[in-house]
């Protein structure tokens, strides 16, 4: 009988994670190119935001910037889309 409160719990957490994922995107977007300059300079203010909005922690930044500069064609070739997966991908989960 655990099934209904699960879903509720599910369909909050959708909810929760696509409003973030929007917040992130909406920054991918606004600043791209910005992002991709400070990505390959190590960081910045722009991709800082970036990773704070995705709930990347500070022990998986430098992985996740690491990844970026290995893959630039893939994040940064116009499209902003890899480039918030990316960030989704390596934040957490927000805190209780």
């Amino acid at each position: 009988m655990l099934w209904p409160i699960q879903g509720i719990q599910s369909a909050f957490e959708n909810r929760s994670y696509e409003a973030r994922k929007a917040k992130v995107r909406r920054q991918a977007v606004a600043h791209f190119e910005t992002i991709e300059y400070e990505v390959f300079r190590g960081g910045g203010p722009q991709l800082s935001t970036a990773m704070k909005l995705a709930l990347v922690v500070p022990a998986q930044q430098s992985n996740l910037i690491g990844e970026l500069q290995q893959n630039r064609s893939l994040y940064f070739s116009g499209d902003p889309e890899p480039l918030v997966v990316a960030l989704m991908v390596h934040g957490g989960q927000p805190s209780p």
